[in-house]
């Protein structure tokens, strides 16, 4: 599973290096996830994408302290936290740019 998930980022970020990084391809994150339109939040923890414990994730979750949103499909504290694929592309997306930006900031 790590395996797989680096080699799809190693490809992923190897596509879009051409002199400075662009905009990470909605295509292959939302491949990487089965074409899902809400993940599991313990899927993007699981995965590398959050520098968070599944619990802090959670706790987070619940009180709205996460940079995207995130809902449970039912009013139930059972209920798993779901990320909407569109809404974390959007805030990674945007630490992509955020990360070029300083880069050709500092070697431009």
């Amino acid at each position: 599973m790590i395996v797989t998930t680096l080699s799809m980022l190693h490809f992923a970020f190897g596509r879009i290096w051409q002199g400075g990084w662009k905009m990470l391809d909605f295509d292959l994150l939302h491949r990487e996830f089965g074409y899902r339109a809400l993940v599991p939040l313990e899927d993007l923890v699981e995965r590398g994408y959050l520098s968070l414990s599944v619990r802090t994730a959670k706790n987070r979750a619940a009180l709205d302290l996460l940079p995207f949103p995130v809902v449970r499909p039912e009013d139930s504290q059972k209920s798993s936290y779901m990320v909407a694929i569109n809404d974390f592309y959007k805030w990674i997306n945007g630490r992509v740019k955020d990360a070029n930006d300083s880069w050709q900031n500092m070697n431009g």
